[in-house]
């Protein structure tokens, strides 16, 4: 996800989570950008055709499942409470019990060592870019609520 928000910056990327779940969990094993997204400062839009070949496929050779998808909020101070906050747009296109997960992204050349955050975000850099990633997860009657990040692997990016 974090390279694929580097990539695309300052236009917005969109990919696709493929994981397993558990009764407490969702475990995501792989993020699958999609390289024919068609991309803006502010906007992302998925190929329907090719995300649905490309999902089908993924759930195919890996025997997981889609279990959400991603996308980033560049040029957006990663300091803000609402960088990685969620638009009606991408509320809407959350599915129920999936997660929708968004890197906010700016590139600031701000040092900050990784950390996960009290409300269950991720915030660090690798320069000279700050990058936030929230988790979110849309319930039954569209209720949306943070999902605790736990990535021990993010600690150690940068160094």
């Amino acid at each position: 996800m974090v390279t694929a928000a580097v990539e695309a910056y300052p236009q917005e990327t969109l990919g696709v989570l493929i994981g397993l779940r558990t009764a407490a969990k969702i475990l995501i094993q792989y993020a699958v950008a999609y390289q024919t997204a068609k991309r803006a400062r502010h906007k992302v839009e998925a190929h329907l055709k090719r995300s649905q070949r490309t999902n089908h496929f993924l759930q195919e050779v890996t025997h997981l499942e889609v279990v959400g998808d991603f996308h980033s909020h560049p040029e957006v101070s990663v300091d803000k409470i609402s960088s990685a906050m969620l638009s009606k747009t991408d509320k809407d296109s959350i599915v129920v019990k999936h997660l929708g997960m968004v890197v906010a992204i700016d590139k600031d050349a701000k040092k900050r060592e990784w950390k996960h955050l009290p409300k269950g975000s991720l915030k660090g850099c690798v320069f000279p870019y700050s990058l936030k990633i929230t988790s979110w997860f849309k319930m039954k009657g569209d209720k949306i609520e943070i999902a605790k990040i736990h990535c021990p692997f993010a600690l150690g990016l940068g160094r």
